[in-house]
């Protein structure tokens, strides 16, 4: 074989490391490409498991009002139909990009439903605090339910009330950027002894199930609009 000259060898090394240079660069690429793809995702998915989904419980929860109020109608019912049908559509577009299986465990804790005397609904939406509170009222109807709607407000009466507080009803995302974890952790480091807390929101995210578990008051997790069976599987 004819062997390397100085110059055909430094040649080759040149084209090599040009070469690796080249896929470097191209691999680098492609690499942000994806991250950027993936960070689409995710807010596409929030967006459909929070923000879509949010005013769609809305209106699941006043029509489901307006019926126990006015008694079964076709048109609230066609309404109603309609409604939860595009729900379902959101719920499959948040499955899948990964992010919602809502495959929810069982309770690990079953509260008593003539021992649940005093309740407290950590809640900023005025339509899902009305939800909310009719559906305890009627399945607790000896219940004196407070609501609040911020984490300020909720900790005030918390740090007030915890010795007879029997449930929290907690939303997640609250105003301005606060999240009901806040009130957790707030009782978390400050000594203040687990109270029974409820999920409830329109988040699908299986991380936000996930996290919901994280915290020792937290006895289960429902997505909105609240219903009277969804309480049963808490309260019996």
């Amino acid at each position: 074989a004819k062997p390397f000259r100085n110059q055909e060898l430094i040649e080759a090394i040149i084209h090599h490391l040009t070469q690796s240079e080249e896929r470097a660069r191209e691999r680098s690429r492609y690499t942000e490409l994806l991250k950027t793809y993936h960070s689409y995702m995710d807010d596409f998915a929030f967006m459909s498991a929070h923000k879509l989904r949010g005013p769609f419980s809305n209106a699941l929860g006043i029509v489901n009002l307006m019926q126990k109020e006015w008694g079964q109608d076709p048109l609230f019912e066609a309404l109603q139909n309609a409604l939860e049908e595009t729900d379902q559509v959101i719920q499959e577009l948040t499955h899948q990009v990964g992010k919602s299986h809502l495959e929810l465990r069982d309770p690990d804790i079953r509260l008593t439903l003539g021992l649940v005397n005093e309740v407290l609904i950590i809640e900023d939406d005025p339509i899902q605090q009305l939800v909310i509170k009719t559906k305890l009222a009627s399945y607790l109807p000896d219940a004196n339910i407070k609501v609040c709607g911020d984490t300020k407000a909720a900790i005030s009466i918390i740090e007030r009330e915890h010795k007879i507080l029997d449930l929290i009803m907690l939303d997640i995302h609250l105003r301005d950027g606060q999240l009901g974890w806040d009130v957790l952790e707030h009782m978390q480091a400050n000594g203040i002894p687990a109270i029974p807390t409820l999920v409830v929101t329109s988040n699908l995210f299986d991380e936000a199930i996930k996290q919901s578990f994280n915290y020792e008051p937290v006895v289960g997790f429902v997505t909105k609009p609240l219903t009277e069976k969804m309480l049963g599987r808490f309260i019996h």
